[in-house]
């Protein structure tokens, strides 16, 4: 050994001299390196027998000798001996036990960057799993941050979960539930960036609170891991796929018995900077479309203001609700808790401008008019009452509108409007009842009526003379425009359930689509009446926001035509008008229409395939001089082909049909329309 020291040491400048831009002079240095150092034989031989299962003898000799002199490749192999013998008895140590062996295995040699240092750590995360108090952070503190080989950064897909050796080593700290996401990311913060870390404690907590859940159907268990997690990420900023789903999961299982408690958990979850952008997108479950996850969650949150009656954290909630305006465009119920809390911060104006542009935008929703009510009901108790009137005209839902008729009860009495006060509190008690619910306001408001007063039957009329009022308030600034009721058709709604629709048509013959119920339209409307109807146009398209009944009126555009054949086994008509001809159904005409007859048509005007169609909207008849029709006169020329006689007058065809009593050289008269430039004839007689 000493001879061949003394050659190592002459190669040594040798070695440090060679390209081995391949590392293989480096290897082999190593090598002859180990070789010829003191103990080598004697730990080579110790590994062998350690590899093979007798660990223990081998282990208690290397942790009485002095390693600091040692090569690294010699040192390496100390490391794999210990961890032999540590992996041989694991499962059998206390911590007490297992720390001694950690120990003495950093006491032999200062730790290097190596396979059997890494694996050293490997047996450690198994150790954390086996006993979860077992102080992780201090053991890779002293492992050494620096001594992460490149591999160790590399996930493996089949093994850990598809996480790297050092993703595994930051999971497996928070086994030890003493430990906080800031001591980790404190720890391991010059290693790995501090949102990898908060995912991976998203992700473990995500698992379990799916366990807890799903499997063990544990709600006690669940929420008690959820405030279990918050501690956890208490003074760190988290914002990961995991922490989201860990909202999903707690949006979907609190109840109403813990909506208070949702509260404190949203704002320590992290409110609406925690949120992603996918969490803003409405999402499939069950077979059902659920508006997004944050529009849940601002729901459930807004319930527990109202159950814990405590003011929110006003600027974060202010802007996260304007940021759920800006995200989801028009949703209506983000942007009716904004308006809420400009309300009670005290912006009035703020809160009733929004709701106003709420109205018009989403039509037929009878709680943005009680919200308005709300808001306007210390400035102006004559227009509370009028929205509180538009608020039941815009639903049939009588269930929902008991507080509404109550509301609308009290100012009518303060308007001395006794017998309509007590019908709407009537109402109101009505309701309650039939729902099984507790109506002591009604005692309270009922002593405010004179005694003897009797109820009107019905505040329909009452409604329609209120809402004067609130309709000029919100829709002031939107033209009107006079449509009639042309046609009704009934729809097929899921369930196989029919709705009827209303078909009305302006001065332009132009047709809008209407819900009647949706704007408190009386279903049994006779054809042709008239409604002032207002609009908004965005995008090219038209969406009605208000329709009130009218004075009858002429609305349809009529153009004069001509019938000039009349079809009955079709059971239609032709007719010919200025620049158009049209086929008309006979049912939508006077039964006894009869060839040159004049019509006035309202026409329909529309592309299909590129191609402009006429549609018949209406026809009647008219005694209106019609310059659509010519007169003619002269001498009849007939002559015969295959087919049958036909003749002229002039350069006029004359059909066999009009030659019965007729013969060559005969003086005529007769009638015709203007048809793509030619006269065709409607009546032909002798003169």
């Amino acid at each position: 050994m000493e001879s061949a020291l003394s050659f190592f040491n002459e190669m040594k400048s040798v070695f440090e001299n060679m390209d081995d831009d391949e590392g293989i002079a480096e290897r082999v240095f190593s090598k002859l390196e180990a070789k010829v150092s003191p103990e080598y034989s004697t730990i080579d031989s110790l590994l062998s027998t350690a590899k093979s299962g007798d660990s223990k003898a081998a282990y208690d000799y290397v942790t009485r000798l002095n390693c600091s002199g040692y090569p690294e490749k010699v040192k390496d192999n100390i490391a794999w001996i210990v961890f032999y013998y540590l992996k041989s008895v694991l499962e059998e140590l206390s911590v007490n036990e297992f720390d001694e062996i950690v120990n003495k295995y950093f006491s032999l040699f200062t730790p290097n960057a190596s396979l059997a240092h890494s694996q050293i750590l490997n047996l450690a995360i198994k150790y954390s799993g086996l006993h979860p108090n077992y102080d992780l952070v201090s053991f890779i503190q002293k492992w050494g941050l620096n001594n992460f080989r490149d591999e160790d950064y590399v996930a493996n897909p089949s093994f850990g979960g598809g996480l790297s050796l050092l993703e595994r080593s930051v999971r497996r700290c928070f086994i030890n539930k003493s430990v906080t996401l800031n001591q980790v990311i404190t720890t391991f913060g010059d290693v790995i960036d501090e949102k990898t870390i908060s995912s991976l404690l998203s992700r473990s907590y995500s698992s379990i609170l799916y366990k807890d859940s799903a499997e063990l159907k544990d709600k006690k268990r669940f929420f008690a891991d959820a405030d279990e997690y918050l501690s956890r990420i208490s003074g760190v900023s988290v914002c990961n796929e995991y922490h989201s789903r860990i909202l999903e999961s707690v949006v979907w299982e609190v109840d109403d018995n813990r909506t208070k408690w949702f509260k404190s958990f949203f704002e320590n979850w992290g409110f609406g900077k925690s949120l992603m952008p996918a969490d803003w997108i409405g999402i499939q479950k069950e077979g059902k479309s659920l508006p997004s996850l944050a529009v849940r969650a601002m729901n459930k949150y807004a319930d527990a203001i109202d159950v814990a009656e405590e003011d929110p954290f006003r600027d974060d909630y202010r802007e996260l609700l304007k940021e759920g305006i800006s995200k989801l465009k028009d949703n209506e119920s983000v942007s009716r808790r904004l308006a809420r809390l400009l309300f009670d911060e005290g912006n009035v104006d703020d809160a009733i401008e929004l709701t106003r542009n709420l109205i018009k935008t989403h039509p037929g929703k009878f709680y943005f008019w009680t919200d308005l009510a709300e808001f306007v009901s210390d400035k102006d108790r004559s227009l509370c009452a009028s929205c509180l009137a538009k608020a039941l005209l815009s639903t049939k839902e009588e269930k929902f509108v008991g507080k509404v008729h109550l509301a609308l009860g009290d100012i009518l009495c303060d308007m001395g409007k006794e017998k309509e006060a007590l019908c709407e509190i009537e109402r109101y008690r009505s309701i309650y009842e039939e729902n099984g619910w507790p109506t002591r306001k009604y005692e309270a408001m009922r002593s405010r009526i004179s005694p003897g007063t009797v109820a009107t039957e019905s505040n329909m009329g009452l409604y329609h003379e209120l809402e004067l009022q609130a309709d000029s308030f919100v829709y002031s600034d939107i033209p009107s425009h006079v449509m009639t009721l042309v046609e009704f058709r009934f729809e097929e709604k899921q369930g196989g359930k029919k709705r009827i629709v209303f078909y009305l048509y302006d001065g332009n013959n132009e047709s809008y689509k209407v819900n009647p119920n949706l704007f408190g339209l009386d279903r049994k409307a006779k054809l042709f009446c008239c409604y002032d109807v207002k609009y908004l146009e965005e995008a090219g398209k038209k969406k009605i926001v208000s329709i009130k009944p009218i004075e009858k009126t002429e609305v349809l555009s009529y153009q004069q035509a001509v019938v000039d054949n009349v079809n009955k086994s079709k059971r239609v008509i032709h007719v010919v008008g200025k620049a158009f001809q049209l086929v008309i159904p006979e049912e939508k005409v006077y039964k006894d229409v009869k060839l040159g007859d004049i019509l006035e048509v309202a026409i329909k005007k529309r592309i299909k395939d590129g191609q402009s169609m006429l549609t018949c909207i209406h026809a009647r008849k008219s005694s209106a001089p019609c310059d659509l029709i010519q007169e003619f006169s002269g001498k009849i020329r007939i002559k015969e082909n295959e087919n049958g006689p036909f003749g002229f007058v002039d350069d006029i065809y004359i059909n066999r049909a009009f030659l019965s009593d007729l013969s060559d050289g005969d003086e005529v008269i007769g009638r015709g329309v203007m048809d793509r430039g030619k006269l065709r004839v409607l009546s032909l007689q002798k003169e």
